[in-house]
């Protein structure tokens, strides 16, 4: 390896690296202003396809034992993937969970699903549906649907006041907008 001079000011250093191909024994030489790890390839051509024979035998060869042995090639040094496998191992054996989702991406929700019941419950507090059971249910989601259909037709142009909701959704004049469900004691 021999160090060149840089091309022109605060440029960098240029390197002369000397090559011999250890299956042909071609010597042939490179400048460059990185030092790789890995040698390039040998540049003469007929060693060129000899090592794209034999890397494609090699292949063929892993293929063939991976299916003799019938089990899918695993992935192999990667830390994320063995940190995954782990955690996921832990919290399986810690929380008794077997559904994890391991296909996440980011912003997908990882919090494991509910049994049934819990899911229902949560679903429905969700939508409004137990809100609106307890206060008037289907009737008054009917009515409240069809004063929006008669306002978005302009059926409603005079104006719109709280009275004219009240009388249409079957309210007694000046009930309080607010009902009081129940009430707690001070501390």
């Amino acid at each position: 390896m021999d160090r060149l001079e840089p091309d022109g000011y605060l440029q960098p250093t240029r390197y002369r690296i000397k090559y011999r191909c250890t299956r042909c024994g071609h010597e042939y030489s490179r400048v460059t202003t990185k030092l790789d790890r890995k040698d390039p390839p040998c540049p003469v051509k007929k060693c060129q396809i000899d090592r794209a024979v034999e890397e494609r035998l090699d292949a063929d060869e892993r293929m063939q034992q991976m299916l003799e042995e019938r089990r899918a090639p695993g992935v192999i040094g990667s830390t994320g993937v063995k940190a995954i496998d782990a955690t996921a191992e832990i919290v399986m054996r810690d929380h008794h969970l077997t559904n994890l989702n391991d296909s996440m991406r980011p912003g997908d929700i990882a919090a494991p699903k509910l049994p049934p019941a819990q899911q229902r419950a949560a679903d429905s507090f969700f939508s409004g549906a137990e809100v609106a059971r307890q206060f008037g249910g289907r009737r008054l989601q009917a009515r409240v649907n069809q004063l929006g259909a008669q306002v978005l037709a302009g059926g409603i142009r005079s104006g719109f006041s709280p009275a004219k909701v009240q009388a249409f959704a079957g309210v007694e004049p000046g009930t309080p907008p607010l009902r009081l469900v129940r009430k707690e004691p001070a501390r």
